[in-house]
């Protein structure tokens, strides 16, 4: 059966970022558009467990526990229904080759926006550390003048590796921009092993040049009201979202 996934969305326990909604609204957001499967990837942070998995699981959803991790350094990286759990988890992995105790058959390792011109992301690291990925991320955030993901798929087409779009939501305005349909069972391992194969058909429209203008001002001004109050959180990460 084809499934409605993302595989990258934050939420409101994001340690580094302000995010419009909480994992329980993400939830209800994804089932009021038809999705099957979610991961919410909050910066080195696993936000999941046995009642918020119930939760989506009584909406239609089948929620993969996922994080999106800083490795060496600040380059991110998505591992996707991972068995890592609790916060603080870039501290584990200063250098890629670490990565190899995540991977494993019923684990996705994702690379997000790898062509963003932001810090964060995994750039020329990406062709160096081939082997450690099961995927790359199309990210909403591109438009017909700007377009990263053009070269996510030369980089597909000449590594012969899967793409998944996604939303990398933190505004709402921003989740289901983008999404994947898998081929796959309802089910945390068939949906792995069809990323994994390349069953799957990223949708990913482009935006406006100036909807890509909107989410960058909306996103800023997100992380200026978040350092400006009491108890902020994090706001570490540079460009579109991460």
């Amino acid at each position: 059966m084809a499934l409605k996934a993302d595989f990258h969305a934050h939420t409101s326990d994001d340690p580094e970022d302000p995010v419009e909604f909480s994992a329980r609204e993400l939830i209800d957001m994804a089932a009021c558009a038809g999705y099957d499967v979610l991961a919410i990837t909050n910066h080195d942070t696993v936000t999941w467990d046995g009642g918020l998995a119930a939760y989506a699981r009584d909406r239609g959803i089948l929620l993969l526990p996922g994080v999106e991790l800083s490795v060496a350094g600040r380059r991110h990286v998505l591992a996707v229904n991972t068995r890592l759990r609790g916060s603080g988890l870039g501290e584990r992995f200063p250098r890629f080759e670490d990565l190899a105790s995540v991977r494993g058959e019923e684990t996705l390792v994702i690379a997000p926006h790898p062509f963003h011109p932001a810090p964060v992301s995994v750039g020329k690291c990406l062709k160096k550390h081939r082997a450690l990925f099961d995927a790359v991320e199309a990210s909403h955030f591109h438009s017909r003048l700007i377009n990263p993901n053009r070269r996510v798929e030369r980089f597909s087409a000449r590594h012969g590796i899967p793409i998944v779009a996604t939303s990398d939501a933190h505004l709402r305005a921003q989740f289901g921009r983008a999404y994947t349909m898998v081929e796959a069972e309802r089910d945390p391992a068939s949906v792995v092993e069809a990323v994994k194969r390349g069953r799957v058909r990223p949708v990913c429209p482009p935006l406006s040049t100036a909807g890509m203008a909107r989410i960058m001002l909306r996103l800023a001004l997100a992380r200026v009201r978040n350092r400006l109050s009491p108890g902020r959180r994090g706001g570490r990460n540079g460009g579109h979202g991460g």
